[in-house]
């Protein structure tokens, strides 16, 4: 029912008013005979009749001068839950549970979008696989003329964005080419096409480009401002692992951020490790090190400046609403309780209440980045929780992984049994 309210306010079916259509109607249900106490975990489960919970309330304040207006609250909360009921059971029935969204002259459900897109793309699929095959004679050609002149080809001697606009294709991570620093990411536009970001950091500046099907659609430059800032970026970059998928290099605001501000890799870890000890006071140093490990594999850095709420706040703002005591500790002090957060932290943000269309694109790419952090994460823990094999009659530790992640523990420097 909140969902649903949450839905009928947005698309302007009900009224949202202060505090939405859910918790007025809560709040009217209150008196009759089915309502429930949606605090208790032992009730959480139970099914309400909300139409017939209504109209007692309702009935209950009409037959008091004084409480009249909340009858009247109620009895409209009541007839527009009573009409979406109506209408969508005559779309079960009549077949029609796909709503049809006008696009120009045209309305289209969901199949038939999918069904004509993927034509599309089948149509896009045959030109693309043209356009390699012609790429490719022409590369075969050039080495062959190349050999014919006895001149030696030296792979290194192309960039990550022009080996991204020949085959649409290149190693993701860090790459050194003729003293250039190149990272390289990629990720997915809305058709599933695969869009290519390749940022060079030169001893002037920064360059991005993303690209995709081989064009540039996307440019930006940077010039440092400062001698020290071609060393600054550099110092930071060395902290990544050189396989590590950078999403925030590609992102201006970002390195605008981190020039503006002074930052450097230590400040920048140093918040973000904060959090993760105020949002995990109890658990074991394990989870900390996946924690960090994620971080430098992603650049994600919560707590840091930025540009959107983080799930990890949204979640200790929720359990505080409701009452939860100790709301800032949402990882628990267990690797299972830690996985079970991240994985639910991670669902929430690919399944946001509100569309992404909503948001600036700086906020979107770093909801990305979150998401991106958060699998990582939890590919951590996952293997942390691996140390220990085997079933109850013969459970043994691995020790390749034990070994992994204790050489990044600090030693513990007194233990009180």
């Amino acid at each position: 029912m909140f969902a649903l309210s949450c839905y009928t306010d947005d698309q302007g079916i009900t009224e949202r008013g202060s505090f939405g259509s859910y918790n007025r109607m809560k709040n009217a249900t209150m008196s009759a005979s089915g309502f429930m106490d949606t605090t208790d975990p032992a009730q959480v489960g139970k099914k309400i009749n909300w139409i017939e919970m209504l109209k007692e309330a309702t009935d209950i304040y009409f037959g008091n001068s004084e409480t009249y207006a909340q009858g009247v609250e109620s009895k409209k909360l009541m007839e527009k839950l009573q009409e979406w009921k109506e209408k969508v059971v005559d779309k079960i029935l009549n077949g029609e549970t796909e709503e049809k969204i006008q696009t120009g002259a045209d309305a289209y459900t969901e199949t038939e979008w999918n069904e004509m897109i993927e034509e599309f793309d089948e149509a896009q699929e045959e030109l693309r696989e043209e356009m390699r095959e012609e790429i490719a004679e022409r590369i075969e050609e050039s080495v062959e003329e190349s050999k014919e002149q006895e001149q030696k080809v030296d792979s290194d001697s192309i960039s990550k964005l022009q080996e991204v606009q020949l085959t649409n294709s290149t190693q993701i991570g860090v790459a050194q080419m003729n003293g250039v620093t190149q990272c390289a990411s990629v990720a997915e536009d809305e058709s599933k096409e695969k869009v290519w970001t390749i940022t060079a950091f030169t001893e002037q500046g920064i360059v991005s480009n993303k690209c995709q099907n081989g064009n540039i659609i996307d440019h930006w430059e940077y010039t440092y401002k400062n001698s020290d800032d071609a060393k600054r970026v550099e110092d930071f970059l060395n902290m990544f692992d050189k396989d590590a998928e950078l999403v925030f290099a590609g992102n201006k605001d970002f390195w605008m951020d981190f020039f503006a501000e002074g930052l450097s890799g230590n400040s920048l870890f140093a918040d973000h490790v904060a959090v993760f000890d105020s949002a995990a006071p109890d658990a074991p140093p394990i989870v900390r090190v996946a924690w960090i490990n994620a971080a430098k594999e992603t650049g994600y850095l919560e707590g840091g400046k930025m540009n959107h709420i983080s799930q990890l706040l949204i979640r200790q703002v929720e359990n505080k609403e409701n009452g939860v005591e100790d709301y800032q500790n949402v990882f628990g002090n267990t690797v299972e309780s830690a996985l079970q957060a991240a994985r639910e932290l991670l669902y929430d943000l690919e399944n946001p209440l509100s569309s992404d269309g909503t948001r600036s694109e700086s906020a979107r790419v770093s909801r990305e980045q979150e998401k991106e952090f958060y699998k990582k994460f939890i590919e951590g823990l996952e293997e942390i929780a691996g140390i220990l094999v085997g079933d109850e009659n013969n459970m043994h530790i691995d020790g390749e992984k034990a070994k992994k992640y204790s050489s990044q523990l600090k030693p513990v420097e007194s233990i009180t049994i």
